[in-house]
C-alpha cells in the first residue's frame, strides 16, 4: 500500500508559500477553543466560569462563539451567560428560561463580534442566575471558541 501524495504548498517558481496560503495560516492561529474545567453553581452575582477563558494573541477582529452547558431545578429564575473581554462585559447575553420545577437542560449558544486593540487579549465566559430561587449549574460541556475574520 502506498501512501498518499503529498499536496505541493510552495510555488514552483518562487519556492515561496504562496501568498493565500500564509493568510489562512494567520487566520487558522488565530483560532481557538477552551472547555470549562469544572461545573459553575450560579449566584446571583456574574462568576467566570473556570476553564473558559482564551487569550487573543493578535490584535483585531474576532467572532466568538459561546456554548453554555445549564442544567437546574426552577422556573422562578433564569441563568444568563456572557462574555467578559479584558474586563468589559459584553452587550448580548445567552439566556435559558427553564420550563417547570423539575431539573431542566439545555445546550445555550450566543455569539459576539468584537474587535480587541491590544496583543493577548484575555475574554472569557462569566454567568451568574436572576435570582436566588431554585439550584442552577452552568456545566463542564460549556466552551467557548473564537475565529479571527478580516
Amino acid at each position: 500500500m502506498s501512501l498518499p501524495r503529498m499536496p505541493r504548498y510552495l510555488d514552483a517558481q518562487t519556492q515561496r508559500v504562496p501568498y493565500y496560503l500564509g493568510a489562512l495560516a494567520d487566520v487558522l492561529e488565530a483560532n481557538a477553543i477552551a472547555k470549562a474545567t469544572a461545573d459553575l453553581t450560579l449566584t446571583a452575582s456574574f462568576q467566570d466560569v473556570a476553564g473558559a477563558t482564551l487569550t487573543l494573541a493578535q490584535k483585531g477582529n474576532y467572532l466568538i462563539w459561546a456554548v453554555f452547558a445549564c442544567e437546574g431545578n426552577s422556573n422562578d429564575t433564569e441563568p444568563e451567560g456572557r462574555l467578559d473581554v479584558a474586563g468589559v462585559a459584553q452587550a448580548a447575553l445567552a439566556y435559558f428560561r427553564p420550563q417547570g420545577a423539575s431539573t431542566s437542560r439545555a445546550t445555550v449558544a450566543q455569539m459576539w463580534r468584537i474587535t480587541t486593540t491590544s496583543e493577548n487579549t484575555v475574554i472569557k465566559l462569566q454567568a451568574r442566575t436572576t435570582s436566588a430561587a431554585g439550584t442552577f449549574k452552568v456545566r463542564q460541556q460549556t466552551q467557548i471558541m473564537s475565529m479571527g475574520v478580516g
